[in-house]
């Protein structure tokens, strides 16, 4: 039996270790070597070109030799339907921000922005839009400060596409990835986006082409977003990044990507 392995998570930022966990389930580690698990596969296929190279230099040589690329496919049409599907209020500069609310995605960090921003004196909106593990923390955070009027936990929403199409600015504020999928679809909807640089998001970004990449910390986001708020040409220049970006790789490119990836597996 032929067997192709999908690998989607990141190796960067303290990702290695939990990989490595995951990998463990399925393994006897008295018996086995991590790398035993891999090159039982025909085919190992990653998210990211960030993620294959972290794997080859954790796993060894033979999986460099076996592997493979694909981003993951997105549909750009029903992406585009779905954004209309109901209405967001956007009354003054809004910035969406969507994923698990969980550490590695930052929004921890992300509030603490937005407390400065508040107290620079400037007006906005802030939906993060997502559920997880660090919800109730976060809550928490947005409720002792007093930041209710600006930032708004939307919870998880099965559509967020609305949120997404209606914002002046997505945000990704994560410590580590593997391929940003919130990011991509924010890029087809013609939204400009500044992220911080992590695993995959180079790729996501076009190396920058798509959207504006910042060194890792709170302090360079905090400057790039308050870039936007004093800089209406800089925010026009990411506007257009962003909708260049939307006309990239076709859902149907990448779906037959992965076919043909299966098809020379079987074959």
């Amino acid at each position: 039996m032929k067997k192709v392995l999908f690998a989607i998570n990141t190796l960067n930022n303290g990702g290695a270790e939990k990989v490595l966990l995951t990998l463990l389930r399925y393994l006897d580690p008295k018996k086995y070597e991590i790398h035993l698990l891999v090159v039982q596969y025909d085919k190992t296929v990653f998210v990211s070109e960030a993620i294959r190279v972290a794997f080859g230099e954790m796993f060894g040589i033979e999986l460099v030799q076996n592997a493979a690329v694909c981003y993951n496919p997105l549909e750009a049409k029903t992406i585009r339907r779905m954004a209309k599907a109901y209405k967001v209020a956007h009354d003054k500069f809004t910035i969406c921000a969507v994923g698990r609310v969980i550490p590695e995605k930052g929004f921890l960090r992300l509030t603490s922005i937005c407390e400065h921003m508040v107290e620079d004196g400037r007006d906005f909106t802030l939906n993060i839009v997502g559920d997880g593990k660090e919800y109730d923390r976060l809550k928490e955070m947005v409720e002792s400060h007093h930041l209710e009027k600006w930032e708004h936990l939307i919870g998880f929403q099965e559509n967020p596409y609305p949120y997404i199409k209606n914002a002046d600015l997505f945000v990704c504020s994560s410590l580590n990835e593997g391929y940003n999928l919130a990011i991509s679809e924010a890029v087809i909807l013609g939204v400009p986006v500044i992220s911080t640089d992590c695993s995959g998001i180079k790729e996501n970004l076009g190396n920058g082409k798509w959207g504006y990449i910042v060194e890792n910390r709170k302090e360079t986001l905090y400057h790039a977003i308050s870039r936007c708020f004093d800089e209406p040409g800089f925010l026009e220049e990411l506007k257009k990044k962003s909708e260049a970006g939307s006309i990239q790789d076709t859902y149907e490119g990448r779906l037959k990507k992965i076919e043909s990836i299966i098809e020379g597996v079987v074959n």
